[in-house]
């Protein structure tokens, strides 16, 4: 009865769900979205009726595998209808809601304002050995994964992610399994020497914490001398998560000849509004000058005594505005969300994630969220293949990738060529991608 009123409520407000067009769009982007808008509405049609029919259906079955069955199929076609009304929600969308910076550092970066849909296939190799000789032979096809990059999440972490698909970076790449240590404190610096250094002193510390459990690595006493005080946030763990898109030192980026450095990029609550949110980067990767005059746009500062990436942060207004504390910004998107897609980078250099991306594990979601909450960007999520990705293991590489040609016309590259941005041109560009 409620999926016949929600019926008959899509079909009363099928003129208000037309696509809005900006007049910024290009010409295949505005035919695109007549098209998908016509198409989400009864994509999202018929899976609420075939709902209906599961439903009426399942209503005599009694309790036993088949009525199990019978809300299993209800539950994916459930699913299917959210996706369908989420695509169909994207194209209702007027303007890209935060202001990306395009200038300084940040103009080499793409970004993706929109959503696009990237799918994987998976293959392990076959090949056996043969007096210590690896012989070839047709891998195993494992399955599809789909993966949709949420621009609205992460735009420059997730047109980096987009970027790389379509170049075909990933096609070939092999999983990897990385122990990462979580909850460091950030050096902020990408400096090998600097990093090992912090190591040690950790080490140190942790030493010393073991030797007294009331004990960690902060805090003065009354007579200014440096304590060690326990503080249970401050706790780090190792974990083994499944990396994919690692290659050497990442992507070179052609416009630079240097790896691309993609900045922590995440979106929070706003501390003066729970229903706004802001886009916030890390100070460290570039200077304010580069903070763009408008949108909800937040830098934030290194501190030698923070757990998280941004600790505190400023508006772009003025370097001089009231800073906020990491206690008032809550992430968007929670690591304890299932099949949540992130960009990997060094454990204690925020800001050096280049290719590698990946999603935890479901049984260990709860578990580490809470350290990986605003250290890490999340910037899609899995919507097809979840059980392939959990099956795969180390050697799994890519065979294939697909990227959505529909998802591509939201892909915007500032630069174009090594040679482009003079100031006067990359403020021209900036207004069109920010407008």
């Amino acid at each position: 009865l409620e999926i016949a009123v929600i019926l008959s409520y899509l079909d009363s407000k099928r003129s208000s769900l037309e696509p809005v067009f900006n007049q910024d769009d290009p010409t295949e982007l505005y035919i695109s979205k007549s098209s998908l808008g016509e198409r989400n509405i009864e994509e999202l049609r018929s899976k609420l009726e075939k709902m209906a029919e599961i439903a009426a259906s399942g209503e005599n079955e009694e309790l036993g595998p088949a009525a199990d069955i019978v809300v299993s199929n209800f539950v994916e076609k459930k699913r299917q209808a959210l996706f369908a009304l989420a695509e169909l929600g994207e194209l209702l969308v007027p303007s890209f809601p935060f202001a990306v910076p395009t200038q300084g550092k940040f103009s080499y970066l793409p970004r993706l304002l929109g959503r696009c849909r990237v799918t994987f296939t998976f293959e392990r190799s076959s090949s056996q050995k043969a007096f210590g000789v690896k012989l070839g032979g047709d891998g195993e096809i494992l399955g599809n994964v789909t993966i949709i990059a949420d621009g609205y999440a992460a735009p420059i972490t997730a047109g980096n992610f987009v970027d790389l698909a379509q170049r075909n970076f990933y096609t070939g790449l092999s999983v990897k399994s990385i122990r990462k240590r979580l909850g460091l404190v950030p050096t902020w610096s990408d400096n090998v020497i600097v990093n090992d250094l912090q190591d040690l002193k950790d080490g140190f510390d942790d030493f010393a914490a073991d030797l007294d459990p009331k004990l960690s690595r902060q805090g003065k006493s009354a007579g200014g001398v440096r304590e060690l005080v326990y503080d249970e946030s401050r706790m780090s763990t190792d974990a083994v998560l499944p990396i994919l898109g690692s290659f050497n030192e990442g992507f070179y980026d052609p416009l630079t000849a240097k790896p691309r450095r993609i900045p922590l990029e995440v979106v929070a609550l706003d501390a003066s509004s729970p229903s706004k949110s802001t886009l916030t980067y890390s100070s460290s990767y570039a200077p304010l000058d580069d903070v763009p005059s408008t949108g909800n746009t937040k830098y934030s500062y290194a501190s030698s005594s923070a757990q998280r990436s941004f600790s505190s942060a400023t508006t772009q207004e003025s370097s001089n505005s009231t800073a906020t504390t990491f206690s008032n910004l809550d992430p968007v998107l929670s690591f304890d969300t299932p099949d949540l897609v992130a960009l990997n980078h060094p454990d204690r250099f925020s800001n050096g994630g280049s290719s590698e991306f990946f999603a935890v594990p479901r049984k260990d979601g709860s578990r580490l969220s809470k350290l990986l909450d605003g250290q890490y960007a999340p910037f899609g999520y899995i919507t097809a293949g979840a059980d392939v990705y959990n099956s795969l293991k180390p050697g799994d590489n890519i065979k294939t990738t697909q990227v959505s040609e529909v998802g591509l016309l939201n892909l915007v590259r500032i630069r174009k060529n090594a040679f482009e941005g003079d100031a006067d041109q990359e403020e021209v560009q900036g207004e069109e991608v920010t407008s």
